[in-house]
């Protein structure tokens, strides 16, 4: 005989689906609570992140130390050329250091690396650093994803070259520059870029528009630092153009900004005596201080120019 009656089978069911659903709004709010702690612990754990690296975004004065100290250890690197494999090798620890001294442990300001041409069938990579109010973008496809138009000044380096004071003095000279500006906030970007190998003016200016400029974004001048060939009687302590626009240096001296039409960037060599090309196996004092004040005046000029 059958004791289980349809309405006491039912009242079973019924049972079981409300012990069901009351586990369901039980574990309702623990799921929430878990996914708000997790939340809260990605959020937290993104502003360490973030102060963590404002810690090392601290603007450092221009010092007589840290421009010898970057000197020293440029010097030691060695030749830098496209033709040998350590001559490569040398232009990537080249990149390295710089990219190391602006950026201690890799925080702080952040370099963005992007592949350039082919020089001799061998792949190379050009990098830069941004110091701009703008909040940092990264170049995906040769193209930035920017929301208004933005003018950009651009440094340029080439990091191949010879074992030389001059040498050793510009790449010193562009990574403390760049930390010294590491909290301006400028109208205009200014863009510093590490090129790995040499080339004219003309070359160096239609990578820079083909390969690191976004979409929305006007070059105003270029500026590439070059060694000094050689000394000159009497010459004053100054920046001077090798080669290019004269306009271009005229402007970054008389204090005010580039107002050339859009699509027509001033550009030019630029060098001083401090990146005079000669042979040398130690860094002096003199040397340093050459050097500090050619760092100071350059930061000087961008600062002015990019307001």
């Amino acid at each position: 005989m059958d004791n289980h009656s349809p309405d006491h089978t039912e009242e079973q069911i019924n049972q079981r689906s409300a012990r069901k659903y009351w586990w369901l709004l039980m574990l309702l709010p623990i799921g929430l609570a878990v996914g708000t702690i997790t939340s809260l612990v990605q959020h937290l754990r993104k502003d360490q992140i973030e102060q963590e690296q404002a810690a090392f975004k601290v603007a450092v004065e221009l010092n007589v130390q840290d421009i010898g100290t970057a000197m020293d250890g440029a010097l030691v690197i060695g030749e830098r050329n496209m033709e040998s494999e350590l001559g490569r090798k040398n232009i990537r620890s080249t990149r390295r250091f710089i990219e190391g001294v602006v950026s201690p442990g890799g925080t702080g300001l952040q370099f963005q690396k992007v592949k350039s041409t082919n020089i001799d069938e061998k792949t190379v990579y050009q990098s830069y650093v941004d110091i701009t109010k703008y909040q940092k973008d990264k170049l995906e496809n040769k193209v930035l994803p920017l929301k208004q138009e933005r003018q950009v000044i651009a440094v340029l380096i080439e990091l191949e070259g010879e074992k030389t004071r001059g040498n050793a003095a510009k790449l010193a000279i562009i990574p403390s520059v760049i930390r010294s500006l590491a909290e301006f906030k400028p109208e205009t970007t200014l863009r510093f870029i590490l090129a790995p190998a040499r080339k004219d003016l003309s070359g160096h200016l239609a990578d820079t528009r083909q390969q690191l400029l976004g979409e929305k974004e006007t070059l105003l001048a270029l500026i590439v630092l070059k060694e000094k060939p050689d000394a000159t009687a009497a010459e004053a302590n100054d920046w001077t153009t090798l080669s290019g626009d004269p306009q271009l240096l005229e402007t970054l001296k008389s204090n005010t900004q580039f107002t050339q039409s859009p699509g027509s960037p001033l550009s030019a060599e630029l060098t001083h005596p401090a990146l005079l090309n000669e042979k040398a196996q130690e860094i002096t004092e003199p040397q340093v201080n050459v050097a500090l004040t050619a760092a100071s005046q350059l930061r000087d000029m961008l600062m002015n120019a990019s307001r």
